[in-house]
């Protein structure tokens, strides 16, 4: 079996979110991961977790396996967040069932780690301290499957996601973030997460850009290159704490018609390694 690791002079890893390559245009079809893999220069892939797969997931695992396609990430499914986000206890249970079932799908895979969002959705974070009150039992699923439980950044309605980042990490002193670049510069507030305590415990990475301003709904999409829109990636990447935990592109490069553009996806990878490269020489 042979895995597709593209080796890189920094302590980096450099990876590429399947969500770039699978979606509705192509009818969420895992095997695009598979036909594609080879192809693209990452160090390997974060595995986005669809609603669309379940039931499938020992098939899309095996199938990812034999093909000798790496997967140290596993993003869960998003739903789960949106379920959190209403508050019930009965939606709860619904939720942490799906949850098990992530967790049960990056042990299959050998995900080390694992990106979670704990709010989303119409609600948001209107219910996230009923939420954060599940997390423990939520971290132990994970531990248990042998991943790493990771809060993302993701937009907030009625808070912001540095300010969650805090209560989570007062009560859980020992939780993982995963810091997203688009979300960052979304809230206006990257610079204040790396001056932050939560920063110690980010062990992961998004990157991508966007056209919008501070809390401008209505372009945060679409998700853009690496290079292109708001997010200024040479003042992010040099004003970065240090920090050797990896790093995912997510930003799509599928076609209305389902094909896939490998090599902007390439250019995109090379770009954050550049730029890695040249503002961090205390990564080499």
């Amino acid at each position: 079996m042979q895995t597709y690791v593209i080796m890189s002079d920094i302590k980096n890893k450099f990876y590429a979110s399947t969500g770039t390559l699978v979606g509705r245009e192509n009818n969420f079809d895992y095997g695009i991961i598979i036909e594609n893999a080879k192809k693209i220069r990452a160090d390997g892939f974060e595995l986005m977790m669809l609603k669309a797969w379940y039931g499938r997931l020992d098939e899309i695992a095996k199938a990812l396996a034999e093909a000798g396609v790496y997967t140290p990430v596993i993003h869960f499914e998003k739903e789960i967040g949106v379920m959190l986000a209403e508050g019930d206890p009965q939606v709860n249970e619904a939720a942490l069932e799906l949850f098990r079932e992530n967790a049960r799908m990056a042990k299959m895979i050998g995900a080390k780690k694992a990106v979670f969002h704990l709010w989303g959705g119409p609600k948001s974070d209107g219910a996230v301290d009923g939420s954060i009150e599940l997390l423990p039992q939520m971290k132990e699923i994970c531990e248990a499957a042998g991943t790493e439980l990771l809060i993302e950044n993701i937009p907030c309605v009625y808070n912001d996601p540095l300010s969650i980042w805090e209560k989570i990490y007062s009560r859980i002193p020992d939780m993982g973030f995963i810091f997203d670049t688009r979300f960052g510069k979304f809230h206006d507030q990257y610079m204040d997460i790396f001056a932050s305590p939560t920063w110690k415990n980010v062990k992961h990475m998004h990157a991508s850009s966007f056209l919008g301003a501070k809390n401008e709904w209505g372009l945060i999409r679409p998700i853009l290159q690496p290079g292109e829109g708001k997010v200024d990636f040479d003042h992010l990447i040099s004003n970065m704490p240090h920090y050797e935990g990896s790093v995912t592109l997510e930003s799509p490069v599928i076609a209305e018609d389902g094909s896939v553009d490998i090599a902007t996806l390439n250019r995109s990878l090379d770009f954050l390694r550049e730029k890695f490269a040249l503002y961090r020489p205390d990564l080499k």
